[in-house]
């Protein structure tokens, strides 16, 4: 089992991005039994329905720990926000930390209808 705390630990990363029409909101990470868990929000909402088999708006990532252990996106979900205001969405991350990780440094890739696009979010996170 590792050491990695189960509170949230916020991230507070905010871009403009989709044509400068939404801003992306990286909320926070939190590290459950099954993976590493980051949430983040996309105001307004964006209908993320499938089109042509992709998702409108998805993301992947990648991550390397201070042990120089690496880190995939393993997938996520979204959708409307109880208020309708803006989506929803969580994006995760496999395998789990050891309990000597101490910091993680995080890349998230924004993904408009199946392409890689420029919009980046990069931090790290401190155990």
């Amino acid at each position: 089992m590792n050491n990695i705390p189960h509170e949230s630990i916020a991230i507070n990363c905010r871009l403009t991005s989709i044509a400068s029409k939404s801003e992306i909101y990286i909320v926070c990470l939190h590290v459950d039994q099954d993976a590493i868990r980051i949430k983040y929000e996309i105001t307004p909402f964006i209908n993320s329905l499938e089109r042509r088999g992709f998702p409108i708006v998805s993301w992947w990532g990648y991550a390397r720990d201070d042990h120089g252990g690496d880190y995939q996106s393993a997938g996520g979900a979204s959708g409307p926000s109880p208020d309708g205001e803006h989506t929803d969405g969580v994006l995760s991350f496999l395998p789990l930390p050891s309990k000597e990780v101490k910091r993680l440094d995080i890349t998230m890739i924004l993904i408009l209808n199946g392409i890689e696009t420029e919009t980046k979010c990069e931090f790290s996170v401190f155990f």
